[in-house]
């Protein structure tokens, strides 16, 4: 949760925007956040680690839309 004028406020709903309209991508990241979810069950900084280089490469693409 952020406050409304938080900077990472925008960054999250390019995120959320470009994976509605790339549901390949949608689909590869929910496939990484199930693999990882088993991985690292009792672990969730490992967890947030695993899926940290797939959200920055998705914040550059949606970044040049």
């Amino acid at each position: 949760m952020y406050e409304q004028d938080h900077s990472e406020v925008g960054r999250h709903l390019r995120f959320r925007d470009y994976l509605r309209k790339h549901p390949d991508e949608a689909w590869e990241y929910a496939c990484l956040k199930q693999e990882l979810a088993k991985k690292y069950q009792y672990s969730p900084a490992e967890y947030v680690g695993g899926k940290t280089s797939f959200i920055q490469m998705i914040d550059q693409k949606a970044l040049r839309k």
